[in-house]
């Protein structure tokens, strides 16, 4: 431990941005269970020295905590993950090319870690080199195919990329594995109009309006999509929703049959 008491340093927006939104609670985690050894094996001594850092951190120490990262670090070279949580502690202080080396390093260990590609993924899309970024959101995803987190990072790095159509197709991914996700429907409502997949929208509008949190904004935007397709009298009937009292099922116009059934969903 180091001598004295440690400066609190807090982390800046940069870690938010860059990690991935459980990184808070991996840098309070305990190594993978399957790694513990004996008490003289250098990944059971590096575990403890983690720990430490783990301790520190929590408590708003990044400082000592990241040097308790780097000396796990040096102890176990082979393992990827004091590499990684010193890369996030890096982020924190706002070191990015330290940190992007840390995360290459835990990278080259042979071991395919979603966090490591995800975090890899992150910090490729913050200096606009989307195409490697997209490369590590792929690997991520083989790693962990149902992470909705990636796939609807790695479609709005699709959207900047402007291939809407690959977007579309991991945000269905997504709605496969977490169909209730309001952020997915969001993204599918907005990402199939745009294609024209009407249908694929109408519904996607339509869910936000009956089970969203705000529902004056899906009620106005669902509003909004009838009035962008020339139907004013479902656009009608849905603002009239809007002077009506909160009800806790929100009975909506009929779906517009007109509208092609469109599936892009295929892998």
């Amino acid at each position: 431990m180091p001598p004295g008491r440690p400066t609190a340093v807090r982390s800046p927006g940069l870690l938010v941005a860059l990690v991935p939104a459980g990184a808070a609670v991996l840098l309070c985690l305990s190594a993978p269970s399957e790694l513990r050894a004996e008490e003289s094996d250098p990944v059971s001594v590096a575990r403890e020295t983690v720990e430490e850092g783990d301790r520190f951190f929590a408590q708003g120490f990044v400082v000592a905590a990241c040097t308790q990262y780097g000396m796990a670090a040096a102890t176990a070279p082979e393992w990827w993950y004091p590499a990684y949580k010193k890369a996030l502690c890096d982020l924190a202080r706002g070191q990015v090319r330290n940190a992007y080396y840390l995360l290459r390093r835990a990278e080259l260990s042979g071991k395919e870690v979603f966090f490591v590609h995800l975090a890899l993924a992150r910090w490729y899309t913050a200096q606009s080199r989307l195409e490697e970024a997209s490369a590590q959101y792929e690997a991520a995803l083989a790693a962990n195919k149902g992470s909705v987190e990636a796939l609807l990072e790695q479609a709005d790095l699709m959207l900047r990329l402007d291939r809407p159509g690959d977007a579309l197709l991991q945000l269905k991914r997504a709605e496969r594995y977490a169909p209730q996700n309001l952020a997915v429907q969001h993204r599918i409502a907005r990402t199939a109009e745009q294609l024209r997949y009407l249908r694929v929208a109408e519904r996607a509008y339509r869910y936000l309006a009956r089970t969203g949190v705000n529902p004056r904004r899906d009620l106005a935007e669902l509003a909004r999509f009838y009035l962008r397709h020339q139907d004013p009298e479902r656009a009608a009937k849905v603002l009239l929703m809007l002077s009506s009292k909160p009800q806790t099922s929100r009975e909506l116009p009929p779906e517009k049959d007109l509208f092609e059934d469109e599936a892009p969903d295929r892998e």
